[in-house]
């Protein structure tokens, strides 16, 4: 009997049938692990590339108009955003602010000359502040001269997660702050031209002129 089970056992000692696929049940969690990491890693890169793209955009298309903004052009900047981050979607997943500048110099605070938003996610604030227009600080704490105007765009999405929503803090929204200068200071005011004007998220602030006289 202890002959029969030796012959057995090294018969099946030599026997590889089957082997393949036991290593590829091991290793198939790690290859699966890998490519869902893969792809949620890629998406959360391109969600933040998206983000920087309309900030830059916003900033930049805003800055370039040799004439000040009209309303009907901060609506349609808006509706562009949205379209930049298809198919994710900002406005229903983040906030964008559109923000005018004046500097006060060095005896006086940078002040909010007007704002503009939109987005669902209300509780998203402004990086520069929507309420106060007195002592605005800039990214990278640049210094603006007396009456020169800025307009600082900031673009925040909340991240919808692929599959590891556990590897995400949701209260953390994917944030990009631009600033860019106009090329004259008509930008003082947002000219009214019948289009809605969009939610001036909360400033009360006091509008000026080209000249920096309120209006």
């Amino acid at each position: 009997m202890m002959i029969a089970l030796n012959r057995l056992i090294r018969r099946l000692r030599g026997d590889e049938r089957g082997l393949s696929f036991v290593e590829l049940a091991f290793t198939m969690p790690v290859l699966i692990l890998l490519l869902t990491g893969g792809l949620e890693l890629a998406n959360y890169t391109m969600a933040r590339m998206k983000v920087t793209r309309v900030a830059t955009m916003l900033a930049d298309l805003t800055a370039q108009s040799p004439v000040g903004v009209l309303e009907s052009q901060i609506t349609d900047l808006f509706l562009a955003a949205n379209m930049v981050t298809s198919p994710m979607d900002i406005l229903g997943d983040g906030r964008i602010y559109i923000t005018a500048v004046r500097g006060g110099g060095t005896k006086v605070g940078n002040s909010i000359l007007w704002q503009r938003c939109d987005g669902d996610k209300v509780t998203i604030p402004s990086k520069i502040g929507s309420s106060d227009n007195k002592n605005v600080v800039l990214p990278l704490n640049i210094a603006l001269e007396e009456n020169a105007i800025t307009v600082v765009a900031q673009a925040s999405m909340m991240y919808e997660p692929l599959l590891f929503d556990g590897l995400f803090n949701e209260r953390e929204p994917i944030t990009h702050v631009a600033v860019y200068m106009p090329r004259s200071l008509s930008f003082g005011v947002i000219t009214a031209d019948g289009s809605p004007a969009k939610s001036n998220c909360g400033t009360n602030v006091t509008q000026y002129n080209a000249n920096g006289y309120p209006v």
